[in-house]
C-alpha cells in the first residue's frame, strides 16, 4: 500500500512546485508590463529633448505668458535670461563691452548686440534689478530680438510649433488675429501679438516680421506695467 502513496504524494508535491512557478511568472510577467508604460511615456519624446525642451516646444500661445520660453537647436531660453544663457544657445556678445561695465542700479540698457557662429544676430535688452551698480553678465535680459539673416541651420520653435518657415497666413491661423499688423517699408508683413497680467504687473508683445518665405524677424518683450 505504501508503495502505491509515496508516487501519488511526490506526483501531488512536483504539481504544486509547478503551480507555484507558474504565479510566480505570470507575477513577473505582469511586473514587466507594466514596467514598460513608464518607458514609453518617455519615448514619446525625440532623442535627447528633455521634457523642458518640449514643454517649450508645444506650448500655446494662450499660456506663453507663463511658460517664458522658446528653443533654439533645441535649447531653451527662458525669460529672464543672462548672458550665460545666451552663450549656451549658442551666442556670443559682439557689442563693445566698455559701456556695459557700469550699469548703474534700476537702469536699462537696449540693443546689446549678440552673434552666433550660424550667422544669426541677436539683440537683448537688460535691466539692473540688482541693489549695486554691475556690469551686463549681472543683469537679465527682458527683451530679445532675433534676426535671421542668411542663417539656416538654428531651428527655431515658438509656441504652437511655429517656426522660420511659418508665414502670416499660418501664424493668424494658429494664433489668431493680432493686436495689430502692419506692412514694413519693405513689404514685409509685421504681425503683434500682446498681453498683459495685472495681478503681477507685467505685459509680454510678441512682433513676428514675415515675408513670403516664413519668418525673418522676431522680437519678444516681458516687462512691467504701472
Amino acid at each position: 500500500m505504501k508503495k502505491i502513496i509515496i508516487p501519488f504524494i511526490c506526483l501531488a508535491l512536483a504539481l504544486t512546485y509547478m503551480t507555484g512557478c507558474s504565479s510566480d511568472k505570470n507575477s513577473s510577467s505582469a511586473k514587466n508590463d507594466a514596467a514598460p508604460q513608464s518607458a514609453t511615456t518617455a519615448a514619446t519624446l525625440p532623442p535627447n529633448i528633455n521634457p523642458d525642451q518640449e514643454s517649450a516646444r508645444v506650448s500655446t500661445l494662450k499660456n506663453f505668458f507663463k511658460s517664458r520660453s522658446i528653443t533654439l537647436n533645441e535649447k531653451v531660453l527662458r525669460f529672464s535670461f543672462d548672458d550665460a544663457q545666451m552663450k549656451y544657445a549658442g551666442f556670443e556678445i559682439s557689442s563693445d563691452k566698455d559701456g556695459l561695465s557700469d550699469i548703474a542700479v534700476g537702469d536699462t540698457v537696449e540693443n546689446i548686440e549678440y552673434k552666433s557662429k550660424t550667422g544669426l544676430t541677436a539683440y537683448v535688452s537688460a535691466v539692473n534689478k540688482r541693489n549695486v551698480s554691475v556690469d551686463y553678465t549681472k543683469c537679465k535680459y527682458y527683451s530679445l530680438r532675433l534676426i535671421k539673416g542668411d542663417c539656416k541651420d538654428v531651428v527655431l520653435h515658438l509656441p504652437d510649433k511655429i517656426g522660420w518657415d511659418s508665414t502670416a497666413e499660418k501664424i493668424r491661423k494658429t494664433y489668431g488675429n493680432p493686436t495689430n499688423e502692419e506692412t514694413d517699408d519693405k513689404g514685409n508683413t509685421v504681425l503683434t501679438y500682446y498681453k498683459e497680467d495685472k495681478s503681477i504687473n507685467e505685459s509680454y508683445s510678441m512682433e513676428l516680421v514675415t515675408d513670403e518665405n516664413g519668418i525673418i524677424e522676431l522680437s519678444i518683450t516681458f516687462k512691467s506695467i504701472q
